[in-house]
């Protein structure tokens, strides 16, 4: 390749590009000895080249020739530019380059006579692209530096504090180099490190980032204020969030201290609902001359193809033939199902999932700020819903098994032999002010009782304390049994149509774990119970009313909130 390289050609070719190069960065004034000069300096470092490298391709001999002719003719120039000679017309003859401000800073303190002060200046970063690659610091790198060097100096406070030390620090603190004043040189010993250039160069701001966080919801029925609230029940409440802000002290509805902030998704994943019959049914199973009246059949919800649930603050996310279907939520179809004793009316509970659906509301590409309620409603596909009756009783009077005045009974739980050896009654029994369907209490259910007045209750203050105590106890009772009364007598059971007013619960025992079968009697002896069963008989208990915790409802969504990734903003330990 070296026969290449030494060619006529190539050498003029390499003439006129660094002439052309100079030419543009003199604006023009070259003159002819320069030119001579610059021609003399490319036929001498080819030639070094070529004895350097003589195997070298021709692209990369001809870069090191332009790369030392560069550099060479720079220094030549420069060198006539600062020159201190008084020769005016040697000066016209040989043009200096353009200078910067650093340089002619320089040139005239020299002029000036204070050249030999030595100031310690930095010439200034030179932005300009060369016609040849080098793996020098990157132009933005020079770029922030200078701008850094001239803000520290702009920041730089010149005066004088009254000692002289402290002035050296500070200055030595500013800037680094030597001051304006050249009386004033700074000590090489407390001059500070020079900055890296990863401490010059500013680095972008950080993009905020943020991160998803799943809360699992979940809504129960029984949670809303049952006693006060006689308009909701089961299938048909309301979700209240934060009530102290919005819930004005009334918390008619269930309520959750949780507000959610920066909603991206609401997820619909389950809902629990109590296996009971939506609907009573009544046949006949004799003759027409005996008729047989059963109500025993249990339609619950699997009598229909699913169950909608309508969250009126969240906007429809199915869509349908149907009206209803339009502004559903979700629609929920069973899962699964458990039970603890297949021998009740109603067993167990029901699961209901979004089977195959995306039951969802996204908010994109803003999140919703906050969620302060939820109006959920649990329907028929024809929009009703699942049903109406309401999951709370009236009281109208209390009773014990053995005593009930101006009444019969044909029930085994309401008799006067049903009692311990102390003769206290075994069971009380709860009459509501209206009848209930036999699928609403049953046997193995478990009921709350809240206001039982015993100022109604004439006799001893402690029987009637132990007594309301024992009535409203926030575990409630298991039922034992429903009767209902016709006329002027009690009858186990329900009647032709399937309903009942009578719940029987048990009285409260000792200690069974002593191996006794006695009642614990009210007021602590067994003649104050006793009174007491009497004075409740002809009582009415108008402000009294009880709830069946086990035919409740239970929701559970996902709620998804965007909140920002503090990891981002953490720095490690080894950092």
């Amino acid at each position: 390749m070296s026969s290449d390289f030494l060619t006529q050609q190539n050498e003029a070719m390499l003439n006129r590009l660094v002439y052309g190069d100079f030419v543009r960065r003199t604006n023009n004034q070259i003159n002819e000895k320069q030119k001579e000069r610059l021609m003399r300096t490319v036929h001498h470092y080819m030639g070094e080249v070529n004895s350097a490298n003589p195997n070298g391709s021709l692209p990369a001999m001809n870069k090191e020739v332009l790369k030392a002719v560069v550099s060479d003719f720079n220094s030549y120039l420069n060198r006539g530019a600062i020159s201190s000679s008084s020769d005016a017309d040697t000066r016209m003859k040989e043009p200096p380059l353009r200078e910067d401000v650093g340089s002619r800073f320089t040139a005239l303190q020299n002029e000036r006579g204070v050249g030999e002060q030595k100031v310690l200046m930095p010439p200034a970063p030179d932005f300009r692209i060369a016609i040849e690659d080098s793996n020098d610091i990157p132009a933005i790198s020079l770029f922030e530096k200078a701008k850094k060097s001239r803000e520290i100096e702009a920041n730089r406070d010149d005066s004088f504090s009254g000692t002289f030390l402290k002035d050296l620090i500070q200055e030595s603190q500013g800037s680094g180099v030597a001051t304006m004043n050249p009386t004033l040189a700074k000590p090489e010993a407390i001059r500070i490190k020079p900055a890296l250039s990863q401490d010059i160069i500013i680095p972008q701001d950080e993009i905020l980032s943020y991160k998803e966080n799943e809360y699992n919801l979940v809504l129960y029925s029984a949670d809303r204020d049952w006693y006060n609230n006689q308009r909701e029940n089961r299938y048909n409440f309301s979700v209240t969030f934060n009530p102290a802000n919005n819930g004005q002290g009334f918390k008619m509805s269930p309520s959750a201290n949780m507000r959610f902030h920066n909603i991206t998704r609401i997820k619909m994943v389950k809902a629990l609902i109590p296996n009971e019959s939506v609907n009573t049914l009544i046949t006949n199973t004799g003759t027409g001359g005996a008729p047989t009246y059963g109500t025993t059949t249990n339609l619950n919800v699997l009598t229909e193809p699913g169950v909608i649930v309508h969250v009126d603050e969240l906007e429809s996310n199915v869509y349908g033939t149907d009206y209803t279907v339009d502004r559903a939520f979700a629609t929920l179809q069973y899962d699964a199902q458990w039970i603890s004793d297949s021998t009740t009316n109603n067993p167990g509970f029901l699961a209901m999932i979004p089977k195959f659906l995306k039951c969802q509301k996204v908010y994109y590409p803003t999140p919703l700020a906050t969620l302060t309620k939820m109006t959920i409603q649990l329907q028929r596909p024809n929009g009703n819903l699942v049903s109406d009756t309401l999951d709370t009783l009236d009281i109208s009077g209390i009773f014990a098994s053995t005593v009930f005045s101006s009444y019969t009974s044909a029930s085994v739980y309401v008799n006067a032999a049903v009692k311990d050896t102390n003769n206290n009654a075994t069971y009380y029994i709860i009459r509501t002010k209206t009848y209930f369907n036999r699928f609403a209490f049953t046997k193995n259910d478990r009921i709350r009782i809240q206001g039982v007045n015993t100022d109604l209750i004439s006799g001893n203050a402690a029987a009637k304390s132990d007594f309301k105590g024992y009535l409203e106890q926030s575990v409630g009772f298991l039922i034992v049994g429903t009767g209902y009364t016709a006329g002027t007598v009690y009858t186990d059971g329900v009647n032709n149509v399937g309903y009942a007013n009578l719940i029987v619960v048990q009285a409260p025992y000792v200690d069974p774990t002593t191996g006794s079968v006695l009642i614990s009697p009210f007021g602590g002896t067994s003649a104050a119970n006793q009174a007491l069963a009497s004075a409740i008989t002809n009582v009415n208990f108008g402000g009294a009313r009880l709830i069946n915790l086990s035919k409740q409802t239970q929701l559970t969504f996902r709620v998804i909130t965007r909140d920002m990734d503090s990891a981002t903003r953490i720095r490690s330990n080894n950092a």
